[in-house]
């Protein structure tokens, strides 16, 4: 199995999808048998060592599946991670390992999720300076790009007024298309993508003009 520092990072993934990391004959038989036996399609399955429990050095097995409706079937009904997934996939994994080592503890991950956020985080304010260029709409304050893409008014009237227009589908499609050039997995989809309206007013008074509590 393919140990890196951070198995839940995305380059180690993102050079695994890009050709650049050659796997084994082991590490695609457990990925196929995982994507057979769940019926989902699994982009790599890496591993690194944590702290879990009161084991130290256990293997963590990170399970990165395309979607993130994937990723959902791999939670139980409370939310929480389905066991019966993780015991199976973890004993199918331990087969692999030398004999006495504890079950691995598995982790499904979602990579369309984790390369959208890597798009999103890459957004300088020259990126944003040009969208918001590229707008121009005299009551537009601010464009701003983190974890989602919101357009901000300056009221919240302003919000009722534009909430379904012609110029928030402009909008949408100025902004899609500054993402697009940054989709290097094509993990936003057009007809998937939608930005939020929202308002200074909103921003200020009850985030308190922060990024940070907006976005969080």
């Amino acid at each position: 199995m393919n140990i890196v520092a951070d198995a839940t990072a995305l380059a180690p993934v993102a050079d695994i999808v890009r050709g650049r990391t050659a796997l084994s004959a082991q590490e695609r038989e457990l990925m196929d048998w995982i994507a057979t036996t769940y019926r989902v399609s699994v982009v790599a399955v890496l591993a690194d060592r944590v702290w879990w429990g009161d084991i130290p050095d256990r293997l963590r097995a990170v399970v990165w599946l395309a979607s993130d409706a994937e990723t959902e079937t791999f939670d139980d009904a409370r939310h929480n991670y389905d066991s019966r997934k993780q015991r199976a996939i973890g004993t199918r994994v331990l087969a692999d390992l030398p004999e006495g080592a504890p079950i691995p503890f598995v982790v499904p991950q979602s990579f369309a999720a984790e390369a959208r956020s890597d798009i999103y985080g890459r957004f300088t304010p020259q990126d944003i300076e040009r969208i918001t260029a590229e707008l121009a709409h005299p009551l537009i304050a601010a464009v701003r790009i983190w974890t989602r893409a919101v357009v901000f008014l300056e009221t919240d009237a302003q919000v009722a007024q534009y909430a379904e227009s012609a110029e928030r589908e402009r909008w949408t499609d100025v902004i899609w298309r500054a993402i697009h050039e940054k989709d290097e997995f094509g993990v936003v989809p057009r007809d998937a993508f939608a930005i939020e309206v929202d308002s200074e007013q909103t921003f200020n008074e009850r985030f308190e003009g922060s990024s940070y509590y907006y976005f969080l």
